[in-house]
């Protein structure tokens, strides 16, 4: 599969620049659906598995 990148050359000319990185933000990312999903609340976008019963 190959690989896409972002260009975000544009941001940076703006003065923008990443203040946490792609594996932090995935891992709070993948915690907080995780969090939610225990919760009950409805996470647009994703699909959760069906209730057993």
């Amino acid at each position: 599969m190959p690989r896409k990148l972002l260009d975000v050359s544009r941001l940076h000319a703006l003065g923008w620049r990443h203040t946490i990185g792609l594996r932090e933000g995935i891992a709070t990312t993948y915690d907080w659906l995780c969090d939610a999903l225990a919760r009950g609340e409805p996470v647009r976008g994703f699909a959760a598995p069906p209730a057993a019963g």
